[in-house]
């Protein structure tokens, strides 16, 4: 078994990280993955009860890592409202970290979820290095 990643972010930019992690993965990918799309005008209701269906289905019993795109916005509101002993939630989406959260997707969640955010840190750089 392994974590189910589901990536929670505005409209437009769960379903194109997604659609990019299948087209770089050289076969399928590790783990059931899933994106939850929230529009600016959407039934938080109907969408919370999207969220709970996908952790349900997501989660095979290594629990479910939650990519967010932005801390303090609705898809994050909405999945902090879910926090459990089998759900984490890491903010900042990058595509860094969703690869990373992939290679490591057979580990225990919360090792997952620190993998992750360790790959959204080291994938950010600034060019040319500046010598501070």
């Amino acid at each position: 078994m392994s974590v189910g990643i589901l990536l929670v972010t505005h409209a437009g930019v769960g379903d194109a990280f997604l659609s990019n992690a299948l087209a770089t993965w050289p076969v399928d990918l590790p783990t059931r993955v899933a994106a939850l799309e929230v529009p600016r005008d959407g039934d938080l209701d109907k969408i919370g009860a999207c969220a709970d269906a996908l952790i349900a289905d997501l989660n095979e019993g290594d629990g479910v890592l939650a990519l967010v795109d932005l801390g303090g916005a609705t898809p994050f509101n909405l999945m902090r409202a879910r926090l459990g002993p089998r759900l984490a939630v890491v903010t900042g989406l990058n595509f860094p970290m969703l690869m990373r959260a992939l290679n490591y997707a057979d580990r225990p969640l919360f090792e997952v979820a620190a993998k992750a955010a360790d790959g959204a840190l080291r994938g950010v750089a600034v060019y040319p290095e500046v010598n501070a």
